[in-house]
């Protein structure tokens, strides 16, 4: 997972999978929460590697 800024405040979180190398989502925003989520809709996730954003400790 990856943050990055779109434009000004505005920040977007792009989830890929490292194994195809492809996109899995992206959504506007980085948050922890919304990350807590969509990882407990997908259960079958089994690593996740991040950078080193605080946003996601």
């Amino acid at each position: 997972m990856d943050d990055f800024a779109l434009y000004g405040d505005i920040y977007g979180t792009l989830l890929v999978d490292s194994t195809t190398r492809l996109p899995l989502t992206l959504w506007e925003g980085r948050d922890a929460e919304r990350l807590g989520r969509w990882l407990r809709e997908h259960p079958g996730v089994g690593v996740a590697c991040r950078d080193g954003s605080l946003a996601y400790r």
